[in-house]
């Protein structure tokens, strides 16, 4: 289950990555027609954006199916263009394209990823043999998908009716809910089940009828679509990503003792950094995390407090992939009450400081420059660092698969006996247990990546 779950996550990581180009797109389009009385090209320009913006997010299921399908078949082309077979033929006979936006992407992205892992290899009757191996593929998932989509037509009511009802109590419990998906969501973040979260609230959860007729479902996609309900479920991260996170750097840096404030200050700037431009948190988060996780339920409670209170003075806001400052200037002309960041980040900040600041001196708690012995390091994406890691997991032939997110590295082994786990923690925190793990090392993860995958061969 957890080794599913993490190749999950990862895959997913591919179809999110789209998610800012349409945000992009949105904005400038928008942008542009307002400049309409200027010049009618900026009208034409305006239109032609905000229409690519527009068909990402009306094609968002078809997106998803073949990211999510190249990323669960070890990036084979051909499931791919398997998954746009089965998603064509799943939702042709369901006939509820327009409703399942990313569910049905997901419906044929695992039908195509398994079909492609159980018979990508398969060999025919010499006769047939043309048909065999990888061409086999999109043929026995065009037969499976019949049968999903059948299976859909028939259980898909029930299924609406459930994620209606879902959606409904936490709308309807207004900023209680809210908050409680924003302190949930950081909790489930150190185990990677955030994503499971995150896949019901902002790409399922509710609906939203666009000017072409065009239904839209999930807080991301009805708030990037124009919807004046959406929002309230993403606008408590940018107070969190922008101002708190990065107070909470300035806290550890300053209460780091006098002899290791210069090693840790590159380590936090960096991870502050990297939270107001991309709205990436994990190098923030994880830098306190294992050390002193009193910290981190702490900034959980926090995190909830803010999506609650944005909820309640009217902060709407949202993004296509993450809260970082970009997505906040892009998404403006989409915002309600905006300006109020300004004053809930600045307040988040000071009390991130102040508290962190005293939790960790009367405490005494471990964060970096604090520790007995610092061991974290910057990581960097070279050679060396690849074959720390490879040694650290067992060797090349314990190594099963390897794949990233956006911070982390996915790796299944062979025998998790092999695995110098105490070392490979001086390198960078381990998530996981058994076969199943996440090395974070930050945004080189991909990179990382690549690297491994050329001295082991997988």
């Amino acid at each position: 289950m957890a080794k599913g779950m993490q190749k999950f996550g990862s895959a997913a990581m591919t179809p999110i990555a789209v998610l800012p180009a349409a945000a992009l797109l949105l904005a400038l389009g928008n942008l542009l027609l307002e400049l309409e009385a200027v010049h009618q090209v900026f009208a034409v320009t305006g239109g032609a954006l905000d229409g690519a913006g527009a068909f990402i997010i009306e094609n968002i299921g078809l997106i998803f199916a073949v990211g999510l399908a190249i990323g669960l078949a070890d990036d084979a082309s051909i499931a791919g263009f398997t998954a746009v077979i089965s998603y064509v033929i799943i939702t042709g006979i369901a006939g509820i394209e327009a409703e399942m936006g990313i569910l049905a992407g997901i419906a044929a992205a695992l039908t195509a990823a398994l079909l492609y892992n159980r018979f990508h290899t398969i060999r025919l009757h010499p006769w047939l043999s043309f048909f065999g191996g990888r061409r086999f593929v999109p043929i026995i998932a065009a037969l499976a998908s019949v049968l999903v989509g059948g299976a859909l037509a028939l259980i898909w009511p029930i299924l609406d009716s459930g994620i209606q009802a879902a959606g409904q109590w936490i709308q309807s419990a207004g900023g209680i809910g809210i908050g409680i998906y924003g302190a949930l969501e950081r909790l489930l973040l150190p185990i990677g089940m955030h994503h499971v979260l995150n896949a019901f609230v902002l790409a399922v959860m509710g609906e939203f009828e666009t000017i072409s007729g065009v239904l839209v479902r999930g807080e991301v996609f009805r708030f990037l679509a124009g919807d004046p309900a959406a929002g309230f479920f993403l606008a408590g991260a940018y107070p969190i990503k922008l101002f708190a996170l990065p107070a909470a750097c300035l806290a550890m840096y300053r209460a780091a003792r006098p002899t290791q404030r210069l090693k840790v200050k590159g380590l936090l700037i960096a991870a502050a950094a990297t939270s107001i431009l991309t709205g990436i948190t994990e190098p923030v988060e994880f830098a306190f995390l294992f050390t002193a996780p009193l910290l981190y339920g702490v900034h959980v409670l926090l995190t909830g407090s803010a999506f609650w209170l944005g909820q309640l003075l009217g902060f709407r806001h949202g993004f296509g992939s993450s809260a970082g400052i970009l997505e906040y200037v892009l998404n403006l002309h989409l915002a309600e009450r905006p300006w109020l960041l300004l004053p809930l980040g600045i307040a988040y900040g000071l009390i991130y400081y102040l508290l962190f600041t005293w939790l960790i001196k009367k405490l005494n708690l471990a964060t970096p420059g604090r520790l007995a012995t610092e061991t974290q390091a910057d990581i960097k994406a070279d050679h060396e660092t690849a074959q720390k890691i490879i040694a650290d997991l067992g060797g090349a032939e314990n190594l099963v698969k390897i794949n990233s997110c956006l911070t982390r590295l996915r790796v299944t082994v062979q025998d998790s006996a092999k695995v110098d786990r105490a070392h490979l923690e001086q390198l960078a925190p381990v998530v996981g247990k058994d076969e199943a793990l996440q090395i974070v090392v930050g945004t080189v993860a991909d990179e990382l990546k690549i690297l491994v995958r050329k001295l082991t061969n997988k």
